[in-house]
C-alpha cells in the first residue's frame, strides 16, 4: 500500500528548513537572474526579427517562436553560455523537401555573420553561435534554429519535431512559480548524469523534468513519491493516453495521448533516480548539485591500478566519419554489445565494457576478467542416442580422440583463439555490428590498443578517472 504524501511528509519534518535552506542556496547560485532573462530574450527576439525580414524577401509564409526552456524560464545558469531554441513554423501545405531546402536557406541568409552549423534530428537544422560582449564579458550564445510544420493537432504530426510549439504552449500555462522547482531537479539529474533523452544519455528530457513538476509541484515532493516507485509506472496528467508499449516509465504526452515522453529513459537511469531521491531525503545536502571535482590519475596510477585488479585491458579505437551522434551512438552500443557477446562465446570473460564517444572517434573498452585460457578446451556433440547426429560429429572430428561423457561425444581440440586479441583480429566482422560500424572495420579504419597506448591519451585517463 503506497503511503500517502502527508505521512511521508511526516518523516520528514525535521528536514524540512534544511531542505528549504539547500534549495534557496541551489538556487541562488543556477536560477537566472531577471537580467539573465531579458538578455536571453533580447537575443532570441533579434534573431527571430532577422529570420521574419527574410523569409519576407524570399516570399515565404512562416511565424518564428521561442521553444524550450528560454521561453519557459527553466534553464539552468551556466557559465558565459546560453542556449536558445527558435522554431520556424512552415504551413502544412508544403512538404518536407521544401522545408529542408528553403528551411536552411533562410536560415542562412538571416544569419549571415555568425558562426553556422548544419545539424540532423528527422530533417536539417542550424545551430547558429556568436560571441557578444556583455557588461564588459565575452558570452556566447548558442541558438538552435529548427524548421518545422504549423500542424494543429499534435497527434496528426508530420515531422517528429511539430510537437514541440504544442509542448510549449502546455506548459506555459502550468509551470508559473515553479520554474526554481524545474531548474533544481535537472541540475539534481546533470549531476546524476541522467539529464538528457538522447540515444547517448538515455535520460531524462527537459520536457519531461517540468511535466513532473507540473505533477508533484515541487522537487522535494517528486522524490517523496520517486522514493517508493516501482517500475513499470504510469502517469497520465489528462487521462487521454493510447500508449501501450512497456516502459519502465510511462508519462503520457499531454498533447499527444500515443507517446510516451520517457520513452528514452532507460530502466537502469530509472533506479538511478529512485535510488538518488532515497539518499538525498535521508541525508539533504548541496553536494547532490554540485560536481564532484575529479582528479585525473597518472598514466602511472592508472597501469597500478589495473595491475592491482589483475584484470585485462583491450580496446578499439575507431575513426569515425562525420555522422549525427543520434545515428552513431546506438550503433557503438550494439557493436560493443556483439563483440561482448562474441568473446564470451569463446570463454573469454568480460568485467566491465566502456564506449569513449567524440565527433570523430570512438573507443570502445574492454576490461576481462577471465583472458588467460588454456590451449585445449572441450567440445561436446550429441548424445550418444542421436545416430545420424553422432555420426555427423564422429566424421567432423576424425582426427581428434572422442569419448563419451554423460551419454554425449566429447572431443578435445584447440581452441580457435589463443587471446582476445587474436580474437578480434580473425573474427571481428562476424560479431553483430552496427552497419556503418561494420564499414569502418571493412575499410580498416580502426586499430587496437593495448593498456600502454590507451593510457598514454590524457583524455582517455580523464574518462577512466571519472568512472574508477
Amino acid at each position: 500500500m503506497r503511503r500517502s504524501k502527508s505521512s511521508k511528509w511526516n518523516n520528514l519534518l525535521s528536514k524540512k528548513d534544511l531542505i528549504n535552506k539547500i534549495k534557496e542556496d541551489v538556487l541562488s547560485e543556477i536560477k537566472p537572474s531577471e537580467e539573465d532573462i531579458i538578455l536571453v530574450r533580447r537575443i532570441a527576439e533579434d534573431v527571430k526579427e532577422r529570420i521574419l525580414e527574410k523569409a519576407k524577401d524570399l516570399n515565404l509564409n512562416i511565424s518564428v517562436i521561442l521553444v524550450g526552456s528560454a521561453a519557459r524560464n527553466t534553464w539552468i545558469l551556466n557559465g558565459k553560455r546560453r542556449d536558445i531554441d527558435l522554431f520556424i513554423l512552415f504551413p502544412t501545405t508544403v512538404d518536407e523537401k521544401f522545408i529542408e531546402e528553403k528551411g536552411i536557406d533562410l536560415i542562412e541568409r538571416a544569419m549571415e555573420g555568425w558562426v553556422l552549423e548544419q545539424r540532423y534530428a528527422e530533417h536539417p537544422y542550424v545551430r547558429a553561435s556568436i560571441d557578444k560582449e556583455v557588461d564588459g564579458e565575452k558570452m556566447r550564445f548558442d541558438i538552435d534554429i529548427v524548421p518545422c510544420f504549423d500542424v494543429k493537432d499534435p497527434s496528426h504530426i508530420i515531422s517528429a519535431v511539430d510537437r514541440t510549439p504544442h509542448h510549449n504552449i502546455y506548459v506555459m500555462k502550468r509551470i508559473n512559480g515553479k520554474e526554481g522547482e524545474v531548474i533544481l531537479l535537472k541540475k539534481f539529474l546533470e549531476l546524476l548524469g541522467i539529464y538528457g533523452s538522447d540515444n547517448k544519455t538515455k535520460g531524462f528530457s527537459g520536457y519531461l523534468c517540468e511535466l513532473l513538476i507540473i505533477k508533484y509541484g515541487s522537487f522535494e515532493d517528486l522524490l517523496l513519491d520517486a522514493a517508493d516507485w516501482r517500475p513499470p509506472l504510469y502517469i497520465d496528467l489528462e487521462g487521454i493516453g493510447c500508449y501501450d508499449k512497456k516502459d519502465p516509465l510511462v508519462f503520457i504526452d499531454p498533447v499527444d495521448p500515443n507517446r510516451n515522453v520517457a520513452a528514452a529513459l532507460s530502466y537502469n537511469n530509472l533506479c538511478i533516480f529512485i535510488d538518488a531521491s532515497r539518499e538525498f531525503l535521508k541525508n539533504p545536502s548541496k553536494s547532490y548539485f554540485k560536481k564532484r571535482e575529479i582528479v585525473v590519475k597518472t598514466y602511472e596510477e592508472l597501469k597500478n591500478f589495473f595491475i592491482n585488479r589483475e584484470t585485462y585491458i583491450l580496446a578499439i579505437n575507431l575513426r569515425l566519419p562525420d555522422f549525427a551522434e543520434d545515428i552513431i551512438y546506438p550503433q557503438l552500443e550494439r557493436s560493443k554489445d556483439g563483440i561482448k557477446r562474441g568473446f564470451e562465446d569463446n570463454a573469454f570473460k568480460i568485467l566491465n565494457s566502456y564506449i569513449y564517444y567524440t565527433r570523430n572517434e570512438a573507443i570502445i573498452i574492454f576490461e576481462f576478467e577471465v583472458w588467460k585460457l588454456p590451449k585445449i578446451t572441450k567440445h561436446f556433440g550429441p548424445n550418444v542416442f542421436d545416430k545420424d547426429a553422432a555420426d555427423r560429429f564422429k566424421e567432423i572430428n576424425k582426427d581428434y580422440k572422442i569419448f563419451i561423457k554423460d551419454c554425449r561425444y566429447v572431443v578435445e581440440r584447440e581452441r580457435k583463439f589463443s587471446s582476445p586479441k587474436d580474437f578480434l583480429e580473425k573474427n571481428i566482422l562476424k560479431c553483430a555490428l552496427g552497419k556503418d560500424i561494420r564499414h569502418i572495420i571493412e575499410d580498416k579504419e580502426y586499430h587496437l590498443l593495448g593498456i600502454e597506448e590507451l593510457l598514454s591519451k590524457n583524455y582517455i585517463r580523464q574518462f577512466l578517472s571519472e568512472i574508477y
